[in-house]
């Protein structure tokens, strides 16, 4: 099943607010989404910062000091969402590389509602690569979400395996 165009398009937008800094309007836009699609947002933003995370450590799963790092340079380079370290170790280690929920992991319902939209953003500022569109990285990462979802497991020992073929 592919990403829904209409939420797509809210959490873009969501996530725009975030890159600008403009939080206020954040809260309001969850809300006024219905349950399912404001879900379907939420599990956007997971699938988008595992993304990131795989796509920057280099490795097919990083380990526990790269994501520690990953946190800790997320933080240094976007001071404006004033994050926390152990808030987006916990969102990138925890839900979206270990598939946690996201209220085991932010038991407060705001937190868990507003941290996967600031954190996405400030894991796409801090990790978009130099040579690309913040707004084309992001379509490179929906557009290998959706085709790895139409893989047939099968597939998926032959992509780890060409992944980590030396470029040259």
């Amino acid at each position: 099943m592919g990403i829904d165009r209409a939420v797509e398009s809210r959490t873009r937008d969501m996530l725009d607010h975030a890159m600008r800094g403009e939080l206020e309007d954040i809260p309001r836009l969850l809300q006024s989404m219905e349950t399912g699609p404001r879900e379907q947002s939420l599990n956007l933003c997971v699938l988008i910062a595992g993304y990131i995370a795989i796509d920057v450590s280099g490795s097919p799963w990083p380990s526990d000091a790269v994501l520690q790092r990953i946190a800790e340079n997320t933080v240094k380079a976007e001071t404006r969402l004033k994050l926390d370290a152990s808030e987006v170790y916990g969102f990138v280690a925890r839900t979206a590389l270990r598939f946690e929920p996201l209220d085991q992991v932010f038991p407060d319902a705001a937190d868990a509602a507003l941290a996967p939209i600031l954190i996405t953003a400030s894991l796409l500022l801090t990790f978009c690569p130099k040579d690309k569109d913040l707004w084309t990285y992001l379509d490179e990462i929906e557009a290998a979400t959706e085709a790895a979802a139409k893989m047939e497991p099968y597939y998926f020992p032959a992509v780890i395996l060409r992944s980590q073929i030396p470029k040259r």
